[in-house]
């Protein structure tokens, strides 16, 4: 017999009161996930999660009919599971444990609403919700370096027959004289989670056998590589034949176009298969509902969700604290001299695709000269929002990725300014030309914390979710010239002492937080 239409109302209005609890709870880590879902390409399948949860849902909604809301009592546990991780993950910078208590403590309000049988009723959509957890960035990186290797092959193999001019060297490919990067945002890490999380909405709204839906599911990601594959031979063309921003803007515009391409096409064909796929529309109704199965497993649920919200209301720092110290370093940036002792600087501004990666929120890059000297030296620096941007993103990676091969790595320590500076100092030769050599002095500026020339430095900051919001540093001197340590010490100390400034907001900008 179903539910009246009172007890319907009560229960779906409790589901989103709950809910929306369960947001406000954890409302800094829904914050950063959206933030890190709209800035960073390849966590961008997280805006889909929900509209695919809601879909898997809403095929399988003649199984609310079978919910009561028994073991509601099952969702306190939740929450207060993702209370703990919450506060653990917090405490031992654990930034891909902290992004999972929210999931947890969602999963723990529905269940709150519904029961311990929405988990086992509704399985594919619980497990979507636990795709919006992005995945850490070093291991991303040990992802998409190969992928990057193997497309830049591909394309180069590909565009040469069509009449281009195309070399390879690393993931760098120069296109009729034009150097192009295959970077994160070119190496389908995007496409693959967006293509297979529609695909596996796709294979779990269908009532097909578990063996069609492991082979649907096992091909989607040879479907998204190969939808990639077509995608970047496109943009590499358009690098090579127009300018960098017309080139720049055609490769944004197809990496959106085209996963919501086949999320409509699927929508579509899914809607044109409905009277395969459900026989008819299930009705919602609820034969055997009580919505107060466990009154008091509800209210603690509750409080407990409220209690956390106050204790974790100003975890982070506020936001005009943070916006200071980015004012501050924006400056301190744009302070640097064009004039470093008898070397003088030319502008040099860095390309779209690394201002897209990086998101600074400020930027320099100059190449200074002395007037009887050539080369020059580079000097860049780059202030991110946030310490996440920069993980990743170090000399050991993005050279060799480019053609270079590492031939040393050592340690550099500077004393000027009051400071002890610390850095990496690497040394490479260019694989196709054994001749051609380059010396890079790098430092990582962290909030709160001694520079370093080692990754990890960032990649601790990154999982500070308190530290990581004051952004990070990457100082870089780049000399086409292999030269002596002692000679190489003595150009570097006149550049890293006009950081010192910089250096020092990061180290001070926690103080008294």
């Amino acid at each position: 017999m179903p539910a009246p239409k009172s007890l319907i109302t009560f229960a779906t209005t409790r589901t989103i009161l709950i809910v929306i609890a369960v947001l406000l709870c954890m409302l800094h880590v829904w914050e950063d996930l959206l933030t890190i879902a709209w800035r960073d390409s390849e966590s961008s399948h997280i805006l889909l999660v929900p509209v695919v949860f809601i879909y898997l849902v809403w095929t399988r909604r003649k199984r609310f009919a079978d919910l009561n809301g028994g073991g509601n009592v099952a969702g306190v546990f939740l929450i207060i599971l993702s209370a703990f991780l919450h506060n653990y993950s917090l405490s031992h910078q654990m930034v891909f444990g902290w992004h999972l208590s929210a999931v947890i403590c969602l999963l723990g309000g529905i269940v709150l609403a519904w029961g311990i049988g929405f988990v086992s009723r509704f399985t594919p959509a619980v497990f979507a919700l636990f795709l919006m957890v992005p995945i850490p960035g070093l291991i991303r990186q040990q992802l998409s370096t190969p992928i990057q290797l193997v497309c830049a092959s591909i394309a180069a193999k590909t565009l040469t027959p069509l009449g281009l001019d195309v070399t390879q060297s690393g993931c760098l490919l120069k296109v009729n004289g034009t150097v192009v990067a295959i970077a994160e945002a070119c190496n389908g890490m995007r496409m693959l989670f967006g293509v297979m999380l529609v695909v596996y909405a796709i294979a779990f709204a269908l009532p097909i056998s578990s063996r069609r839906r492991f082979a649907i599911l096992l091909f989607s990601p040879v479907a998204a590589i190969a939808l990639n594959l077509f995608r970047l031979l496109g943009t590499v063309a358009m690098f090579g034949l127009f300018e960098e921003s017309v080139a720049q803007a055609f490769h944004d515009i197809n990496g959106w176009l085209i996963p919501l391409a086949i999320m409509t096409a699927a929508i579509l064909w899914l809607e044109r298969s409905k009277s395969e796929i459900a026989g008819q529309t299930p009705s919602l109704e609820f034969r055997s509902l009580n919505a107060v199965e466990h009154p008091i497993a509800t209210g603690l649920g509750v409080a407990v969700l409220l209690l956390n919200t106050v204790l974790h209301g100003n975890e982070r720092s506020s936001d005009d604290v943070i916006n200071q110290h980015r004012a501050t370093v924006v400056q301190q940036v744009n302070a640097i001299p064009f004039a470093i002792g008898d070397w003088i600087g030319s502008e040099k501004p860095l390309h779209l695709q690394e201002q897209e990666l990086l998101n600074p929120i400020a930027s320099y890059r100059r190449t200074y000269r002395k007037l009887s000297e050539s080369p020059g030296i580079d000097l860049v620096i780059v202030a991110s929002s946030n310490a996440r941007n920069l993980v990743g993103h170090e000399p050991g990676i993005c050279f060799v990725r480019q053609g270079w091969k590492l031939v040393s790595k050592q340690d550099l320590h500077w004393h000027c300014a009051g400071l002890e500076i610390n850095g990496t100092n690497y040394r490479f030769q260019f694989e196709s030309n054994k001749n051609q050599y380059k010396q890079v002095a790098s430092v990582l500026v962290t909030p709160g914390r001694p520079t370093s020339g080692d990754p990890a430095t960032v990649a601790s900051a990154a999982s500070d979710y308190r530290r990581s919001a004051f952004g990070a540093a990457g100082i870089q001197l780049l000399y086409d010239r292999a030269v002596p340590d002692d000679e190489w010490e003595a150009i570097t100390s006149e550049f890293i002492i006009c950081t010192a400034p910089l250096i020092r907001q990061f180290q001070n900008c926690l103080v008294g937080k």
